[in-house]
This record gives structure tokens, C-alpha cells and sequence, in this order.
């Protein structure tokens, strides 16, 4: 299963059935993805459960 698929299964997911080491195992995907398409000199993300929704936030900042 390729990651986008993996991430819109976690997407569907609701946030109080989503599997912690899951979320985290994507998570570490989607940085990853991020720092191979990006000039990242730091990056940090967050999954976060907000009302029914599960977000991610991320802060980056770019290489000059």
C-alpha cells in the first residue's frame, strides 16, 4: 500500500478508532515526502485531534 492511500485511509479514520503507533508511522511518511519535495532546513509536525477532525500541523522553514 503506497503512502497517499495509507494517508487517506488514516483521513477516513475516526479520530477515537485511529491506532497511535498508525498515525505516527504516517506521520513520520508524510515528513518525509515533505523533505524529499522541499528545501526544508527544519521541519515539525503534529497530528491533532480537533472536534471530529483529526489535523496535521506543521511548521517549516526553508533552506535559503
Amino acid at each position: 500500500m503506497g503512502t497517499e492511500n495509507r494517508l487517506e485511509m488514516l483521513l477516513e479514520l475516526e479520530p477515537e478508532s485511529m491506532d497511535p503507533s498508525l498515525a505516527e508511522r504516517l506521520l513520520d511518511e508524510v515528513l518525509a515526502v515533505l523533505r524529499q519535495h522541499l528545501p526544508v532546513r527544519a521541519l515539525e509536525a503534529r497530528l491533532e485531534r480537533r472536534g471530529d477532525h483529526v489535523v496535521l500541523l506543521a511548521a517549516v522553514e526553508l533552506a535559503s
